[in-house]
């Protein structure tokens, strides 16, 4: 399927190579619903130069860029051909045609055809609502009603053609308005999945944290002190006050517990005792050693967990 107005302005080229000439118009005949040939040239005002046309039999095939024929005797004379002759007599153009329902509905404007290129038969017509309507719901498409009238100012065809295209309108929009509904489909989708990346990407986070903690509750304390230093701590941790020094948390089942429920102050306010390392601050050796020997290794790998690695 081809639209009729891209064929215009094409070259018609013969097999042999010759070039016939440039495609001015579209030989169309209402009445058969068809294009019957195309017009290479027209007849001026004084008859000096006589018009050649090339019917639509006579193609070969229509390229991308030119009209193959057979060869120059496939260029006739419209008076050659009965029916291209007649046609061209009535002097019928349907570009820029108003289009009205037989109830009295504004359909449109006449814009192109669409054509089997094989046949030259008229498969649709693309209707036009005028520059605004154009820009903001694009051009529509109509196939061929089967009851039409086609006169010289104004084509007729049935209701429901108008109600065929306002269904258009709103299902298949185009112009401005379809590009509208595209970039917003789009936006919706790209948040959608922005969306879904974020949530997934926090989930991984937070069970490779609690992996963490998990594997490092159950590790040695070499492993402990090796985890925490470098490291940024999350949290102020202080040392227990010098009176709950005995109350030391060396059970791997306890820092398990306590590691579980990130909220539980390692050392409780009332005996809390000087700072061992302040938040922001990147855990020392030193640190780990001290944590240890009070008995806040799980403290310390808890600050650890919420902090980074220090830049060096």
């Amino acid at each position: 399927m081809r639209k009729g107005h891209s064929i215009t302005g094409m070259k018609v080229i013969g097999n042999d190579g010759e070039d016939l000439g440039k495609v001015l118009d579209l030989i169309f005949d209402p009445e058969a619903n068809q294009c019957l040939g195309l017009v290479l040239k027209e007849k001026d005002v004084f008859g000096l130069v006589k018009a050649q046309v090339l019917p639509w039999s006579e193609i070969v095939t229509i390229g991308k860029d030119a009209v193959m024929v057979n060869g120059a005797t496939s260029v006739i004379h419209p008076k050659d051909d009965a029916r291209i002759s007649a046609v061209m007599q009535n002097d019928t153009h349907l570009s820029g045609t108003q289009i009205y329902s037989e109830d009295g509905t504004n359909v449109g404007n006449f814009g192109d055809v669409y054509l089997d290129e094989a046949s030259g038969r008229v498969l649709g017509y693309e209707v036009s609502g005028g520059f605004v309507a154009d820009t903001m719901s694009g051009k529509r498409y109509i196939g061929v009603p089967e009851t039409r009238t086609v006169g010289d100012d104004v084509m007729i065809v049935p209701p429901q053609t108008a109600q065929e295209l306002e269904q258009q309108a709103q299902n298949e929009p185009g112009g401005v308005r379809g590009a509208l509904s595209a970039a917003g489909e789009k936006v919706s989708g790209a948040y959608g999945t922005a969306k879904e990346k974020v949530a997934e990407t926090y989930d991984a986070a937070k069970t490779q944290v609690t992996e963490t903690y998990a594997n490092i509750a159950e590790a040695s304390v070499e492993k402990q002190k090796e985890f925490v230093v470098g490291k940024v701590a999350g949290n102020d941790v202080f040392l227990p006050a010098p009176a709950a020094t005995e109350v030391a948390v060396d059970s791997v089942e306890l820092q398990k517990e306590v590691a579980a429920d990130t909220t539980t102050l390692a050392v409780p306010a009332e005996t809390q005792g000087p700072l061992l390392v302040a938040q922001g601050a990147t855990i020392t050796a030193e640190q780990a050693h001290q944590a240890e020997s009070a008995g806040i290794l799980h403290a310390l790998v808890l600050a650890a967990g919420g902090g980074v690695v220090a830049n060096t």
